[in-house]
């Protein structure tokens, strides 16, 4: 695992280039992992989740604190999913961060709103649906083009405790 100053990431194959130029350009710095990604693998369960969050941490392969950290994160690719939370405690929202994924086409298949925001969440949910996620329960969106049975299936690993 690799950890931008707040960041957590999780290196493997065809993210390694990329991981490599960003730890050169010192976003990154070596970090220990965390049981519950390596109990993920040793499952041959090798998705990619990305959480961009200010304050929780949940079980993913990597954590961008900062709405920066989580475009440079989206933008590298290879995400299964992304776990996106409202208020970020910087000048740009959640909301914001969706806006320039859906614009520059770095959006997963799969998104999970995290946020306890309700008005946020609003907002977050129309744009997804305003362009082709669907919804089963108002919090986990997947793309239409997701195949039939992943619809609404991107549920976010439970805490690490």
């Amino acid at each position: 695992m690799l950890q931008f100053a707040h960041e957590k990431i999780f290196k493997t194959g065809s993210m390694r280039h990329q991981l490599t130029q960003l730890k050169r350009q010192s976003y990154l710095s070596p970090i220990v992992g965390r049981g519950s990604t390596a109990a993920r693998h040793e499952l041959g369960i090798n998705t990619m989740w990305l959480l961009i969050d200010d304050v929780r941490d949940l079980n993913t392969e990597a954590i961008a604190r900062t709405p920066e950290a989580g475009k440079k994160l989206l933008a590298i690719g290879g995400w299964e999913c992304l776990c996106l939370d409202h208020d970020l405690a910087a000048k740009e929202s959640g909301y914001d961060i969706l806006m320039w994924a859906l614009e520059f086409g770095h959006l997963p298949s799969k998104v999970q709103l995290v946020t306890s925001n309700p008005v946020g969440r609003l907002n977050m949910r129309a744009a997804l649906e305003a362009t082709g996620y669907v919804t089963c329960d108002g919090s986990n969106f997947a793309s239409i083009s997701a195949p039939p049975n992943k619809l609404c299936s991107a549920k976010c690993p439970p805490t690490n405790t």
